[in-house]
């Protein structure tokens, strides 16, 4: 059976709202993405996700937005900048990143790839979790991230 974990960014693996003038740069088209905090439990999640990988053949993946209201060529740089947070926060952790444009629902990065077998989203927005609901499994926000990883591992171990 495919067990795939997806994971938003912004807000649920990288702190982008904790960070200084995160919205004013993103409206200016500054950098803002490559220097941000992980969020809490980052660190913890990505010891459970190495496990949930290797030893029990999870597929793990990013399904993030490029920025609302701005050019191609900021949503060019946007991808890249997320990419590099990623080699220095997760290397070896994903699979595959899919970058959508602001609101496109996160289950459409999915619709075309075999769906059967268990998707889990963790986004830290409510809207999108709720749409993945309707669609696909379960949705967590990245305050039960950690929680529902140690689960997730717990039942493969038993």
């Amino acid at each position: 059976m495919k067990k795939v974990l997806y994971f938003d960014m912004d807000g649920t693996i990288a702190n982008l709202y904790e960070s200084k003038d995160w919205l004013e740069k993103i409206v200016n088209q500054e950098p803002v993405f490559t220097d941000l905090e992980e969020m809490p439990d980052w660190a913890s999640c990505r010891r459970i996700l190495k496990v949930l990988k290797m030893k029990f053949n999870y597929q793990i993946g990013v399904v993030t937005w490029t920025p609302m209201n701005t050019t191609t060529e900021y949503e060019a740089k946007s991808r890249a900048e997320k990419n590099m947070w990623l080699a220095d926060h997760a290397p070896d952790i994903f699979d595959f990143v899919t970058f959508q444009t602001y609101g496109t629902p996160k289950e459409l990065a999915i619709r075309s790839k075999h769906i059967e077998g268990v998707h889990i989203l963790f986004d830290d927005n409510h809207e999108v979790r709720e749409s993945w609901e309707q669609n696909f499994q379960q949705a967590f926000d990245e305050k039960n991230m950690l929680s529902v990883l140690k689960t997730l591992l717990a039942i493969e171990l038993s």
